[in-house]
């Protein structure tokens, strides 16, 4: 069974660089970030990503739904059963 550990906080307050440094003191644990997934999403030119595209590059929220859907995703496909998301809204 797989264990999710959530990184929230304001824009800059270190969540990401907080993560970082617990997922490389822990082999056992793997860090994504929100932001990186859409990132990637966009960048791999899907129907999801070219979806994302349209919220971000607007400067809109991506829909919780999209956001959901690309978590479990990174959560199912994760290397270990410990998995750290920062930036979750």
């Amino acid at each position: 069974m797989k264990e999710l550990f959530l990184i929230i906080g304001a824009p800059g307050s270190g969540k990401t660089t907080d993560a970082e440094l617990i997922a490389k003191k822990h082999e056992d644990i793997t860090h994504y970030s929100t932001g990186d997934m859409f990132r990637a999403e966009v960048a791999s030119g899907s129907e999801l990503g070219k979806e994302i595209d349209t919220y971000v590059s607007s400067g809109d929220l991506v829909p919780i739904k999209i956001v959901i859907q690309t978590i479990v995703t990174a959560i199912k496909n994760a290397p270990t059963d410990v998995i750290i998301i920062d930036g979750y809204p």
